[in-house]
């Protein structure tokens, strides 16, 4: 697991992390072919697909 660690303008510690298609794995239901991270595009999947997986990544995140 990667974190990220600041300070912020208390002089406290922060811990946060990124959420984004390329740092995490999201596979529906378990199913690998069901990918909605970046390995998609890194496998030559069409633009189109994976412009609409992150889209599918972008409205889970609304939920955060």
């Amino acid at each position: 697991m990667k974190i990220e660690v600041g300070i912020n303008q208390n002089k406290e510690i922060v811990i946060a992390d990124v959420i984004d298609n390329d740092s995490w794995r999201i596979w529906s239901n378990g199913d690998p072919k069901k990918q909605l991270d970046k390995q998609s595009f890194r496998d030559g999947e069409k633009l189109t697909d994976v412009q609409r997986k992150y889209a599918i990544v972008t409205e889970y995140t609304k939920k955060f």
